[in-house]
């Protein structure tokens, strides 16, 4: 059973529980996908990181972190002073695992980007 995440950052910088959703009913994550749409705007670099995590904040600069199901990083290099990019979308997808969650357990997705406007979604594919 697949459960979507969605949020769009409003401002640059990193954004702690920028969307979240809560466990239906006891389970395993069994799978994740995550995906971020850089926007960046004409001349102009653009970064974005996302996560998606057990823990209410971020875990980007932590090594070691516990709790990070799946997280991405894309970076935009723009040369020039004519370019022009509509967007660029960064993706990572996990499988393969069976993380025990229970019901109520929240899931939260955390990013970090340079410019306003770049989109996230996530998919967390639940056994129940």
């Amino acid at each position: 059973m697949p459960i979507r995440i969605y949020g769009s950052a409003t401002a640059a910088g990193t954004t702690n529980d920028l969307a979240s959703i809560t466990i239906p009913r006891n389970g395993h994550v069994v799978g994740a996908t995550i995906q971020a749409v850089a926007t960046p705007g004409v001349s102009a670099d653009d970064y974005v990181k996302a996560q998606v995590s057990f823990l209410s904040t971020s875990s980007f600069l932590v090594n070691n972190a516990q709790g990070i199901i799946v997280e991405v990083l894309g970076q935009i290099v723009v040369e020039g002073t004519a370019a022009s990019i509509a967007g660029v979308q960064f993706a990572n997808r996990i499988s393969g695992i069976r993380i025990p969650v229970a019901t109520g357990q929240i899931v939260y997705l955390h990013v970090d980007a340079t410019a306003s406007g770049d989109l996230f979604t996530a998919n967390i594919y639940l056994e129940l």
